[in-house]
């Protein structure tokens, strides 16, 4: 099950993230990527190849998987 993340929503990620994705940070998703999409061929769980751009307060993007990831109330 792919987890219900949209833009704009704000998140916080795991503190279990790799450290390249900046664990216990808050910011916002500005895009989103199912690269299941553009393959032929997956062997891969759906939830595991969402892709959400978070961008953060110091104006830095990265791509994170959404399983690293928790909508923010």
């Amino acid at each position: 099950m792919i987890n219900n993340l949209s833009w704009g929503d704000t998140v916080v990620v795991s503190n279990t993230a790799p450290r390249e994705f900046r664990p216990g940070e808050r910011g916002s998703i500005c895009g989103l990527r199912d690269p299941k999409e553009q393959l032929e061929e997956i062997e891969h769980d759906a939830v595991a190849l969402r892709l959400c751009l978070v961008e953060f307060a110091d104006g830095n993007a990265i791509e994170i998987p959404s399983t690293y990831l928790s909508r923010v109330s």
